[in-house]
């Protein structure tokens, strides 16, 4: 039963590449049924488009008549990053979840020495838990060859987009 089940969802799941511009998401992100959020989009992707000089990939997975998720990464070899937002519509409100991944060579501790502004909280293992002024959180991970990943969580409400 578990397995018809499972095999429901994934059939319900539709990934699609988008054109590696802001207006192929846009495009694409209209085309799967979701205009309404364009502009929470836009906004929330915005350091993709607007970083020059790097290569990048982003795809659209429509995981249902009101959600849907954007992954893109971006970046050169040891300056990457990351960024997964799930989209979800709600009366008037396009609400947003994200992550947004970074990883560079500098170590962990030199990178929060240099950003006051992330506090670490507590250590777990190899991860350092951060918040900054404003409730935003972190996850700072050091990397074998004394890299660094830092992981960002936020989430907004945007108000929805008029379809025409």
């Amino acid at each position: 039963m578990k397995a018809v089940a499972w095999l429901g969802l994934l059939a319900a799941v539709v990934v699609t590449k988008a054109d590696d511009t802001q207006a192929g998401l846009l495009r694409a992100v209209t085309d799967a049924g979701f205009g309404a959020c364009k502009s929470a989009v836009k906004e929330d992707f915005n350091d993709y488009f607007t970083t020059t000089g790097v290569s990048g990939s982003i795809e659209i997975i429509v995981q249902g008549r009101k959600t849907f998720q954007v992954i893109a990464a971006w970046g050169t070899s040891g300056d990457t990053a990351q960024q997964q937002v799930v989209f979800e519509q709600a009366g008037d409100r396009c609400a947003a979840y994200s992550s947004v991944q970074i990883s560079f060579g500098q170590s962990c501790m030199k990178y929060l020495g240099a950003n006051p502004a992330w506090k670490p909280r507590e250590v777990v293992g190899d991860i350092v838990w951060t918040k900054a002024d404003g409730g935003k959180r972190a996850l700072a991970r050091g990397l074998p060859g004394g890299g660094c990943s830092i992981t960002y969580f936020t989430s907004r409400s945007y108000h929805m987009d008029k379809v025409k």
